[in-house]
């Protein structure tokens, strides 16, 4: 959505700059204006726009809404054959409305997106938390050094918030800030807006390294996790038991108006008001449906992040199968086949149907939409699910080898022992295949593992065991 973003707004600088004149001037005169928030929220999504690039592009699709409605006030009008009398002042109001409404909404929408986004990713980024701070806990256990536990956190995640503290890491490398403490104060004041169990949870992790036991440091970082586990629970609680009433004016817009609306049209009759088909059209395909949107999207927006799903990179080898023209076409033809019972009934007459012939055309329309997500999609979900059976399995793998590791077994017979002991699971097949680069390849157990080539985590897509097992890596040379 973004890069889509981004086109737009170029598209708009470069063939419709003419609306604002010398585009120069207007730079110079947006930069003035618009807000801090407004740049800080196009810096913190990463998108390469400028704020008059924004603006125009505003405007822009604010005057294609305009002539859009009013191709649709024209149509409806000339139905009438223009004559307003014929149109009634209800439809006009309506159209009026609506012609008035589309263009500011969308120069709204268009204008407001940069901080719309930032302020989405900010709220999902709060699921990252028990990630990043699960990163830098479990390294900190293991060596005791904060700033490399900030950078290995930051290297490994690939969420927004991994990205925020990879910009720390660079911040602190050009001494914008004094020390990993300054720099980590900053950030815990800066994401302490959005998520107080953060800002607390980060103190106690910068107070863990200055304790001189291990046993207390180790208890202080137990804790921090703790308070990030709770908060994030305590956050999503406190969010559905706020959905109560937005539930209820979804369900009423919806459902129950749309209904009532309809009940009520023959009772409107015999009073002696008119309605017509394009006032009801107008109501339920437009006005309904607008305020349904902005406000759903409001509430989506508040939504906070618990976990988020593993991410698939567009690398792996089961989406090169995948063949999206083919399956577009595929798609495209199965609705044409479902639908063609209306054509028949075009070209024939004669032949009649049970059911209204229209229902054929939204059979068709959802086949063909069907088929192509499942032809799609589906391959996606499978790995999906085979990542998270993966990591389900992974804290059993990671406890069969600790405990080999704590016996004073070598780390190949360790993986050797888990291999057979899992055998049967996927993570069983890694580990095998672990022991095998150990004792045939002569690999060191980093290559082993993550060799470009023959490592036997090449073909594994989930992060979190990557970036375990790298941690799992620096404890055995500890």
């Amino acid at each position: 959505m973004s890069d889509l973003f981004e086109g737009c707004c170029k598209l708009a600088v470069k063939n419709f700059h003419w609306i604002v004149g010398d585009i120069e001037n207007f730079s110079k005169k947006v930069d003035n204006i618009v807000s801090k928030e407004f740049i800080d929220s196009l810096n913190f999504t990463g998108m390469k726009v400028e704020a008059y690039e924004v603006l125009l592009f505003s405007y822009v699709g604010a005057i294609f809404s305009f002539i859009f409605a009013l191709v649709i006030d024209l149509a409806i009008i000339s139905f009438y054959k223009f004559s307003f009398s014929g149109t009634g002042i209800l439809t006009i109001f309506i159209l009026a409305g609506i012609t008035i409404a589309f263009p500011l909404s969308a120069l709204h929408f268009i204008s407001e997106y940069p901080k719309t986004k930032a302020k989405y990713m900010k709220i999902h980024s709060l699921g990252d938390i028990p990630e990043i701070l699960c990163y830098i806990v479990m390294y900190l256990k293991l060596i005791p050094n904060l700033e490399n536990a900030i950078r290995f956190a930051s290297k490994e995640s690939k969420t927004s918030l991994g990205k925020d503290l990879k910009k720390l890491m660079w911040d602190l490398e050009i001494k914008v800030h004094n020390s990993i403490d300054d720099a980590l104060t900053f950030f815990a004041n800066v994401w302490g807006k959005w998520s107080e169990y953060l800002k607390r949870s980060i103190y106690l992790i910068r107070s863990a390294i200055h304790e001189e036991g291990e046993s207390e440091r180790i208890i202080t970082l137990d804790r921090s996790l703790d308070i990030v586990l709770e908060g994030t629970k305590s956050t999503m609680i406190d969010f559905v038991n706020k959905m109560h009433q937005p539930v209820l004016a979804i369900y009423s817009f919806g459902v129950m108006i749309p209904l009532a609306l309809v009940a009520i049209l023959p009772a409107v009759a015999i009073v002696g008001l008119r309605i017509s088909i394009f006032q009801i059209i107008l109501v339920y395909d437009f006005i309904l449906p607008m305020i349904l949107f902005f406000y759903i999207r409001k509430i989506l927006l508040t939504r906070p992040s618990t976990f988020n799903p593993p991410s698939i990179p567009k690398k792996h080898p089961a989406l090169n199968k995948i063949k999206r023209k083919s399956n577009l076409l595929i798609s495209i033809i199965a609705g044409f086949g479902v639908s063609s019972p209306l054509f028949l009934s075009i070209i024939f007459p004669s032949i009649k149907f049970p059911f209204p012939f229209t229902l054929f055309i939204l059979w068709g329309i959802t086949a063909g939409i069907s088929i192509y997500c499942l032809k799609t999609y589906t391959p996606y979900k499978k790995i999906r699910d085979k990542i998270k059976e993966m990591e389900k399995e992974f804290g059993d793998s990671l406890y069969v080898i600790g405990k080999r590791i704590m016996e004073g077994r070598s780390a190949e017979e360790a993986f050797d022992y888990a291999g057979e002991t899992l055998k049967g699971m996927k993570m069983g097949e890694i580990f095998r295949k672990t022991s095998f680069n150990l004792l045939s390849m002569r690999m060191d157990i980093h290559d082993a593992l993550f060799d470009n080539k023959f490592g036997s985590l090449k073909n594994v897509y989930s992060e979190r065991i990557k970036a375990i097992m790298k941690l799992f890596v620096e404890g055995m040379k500890k």
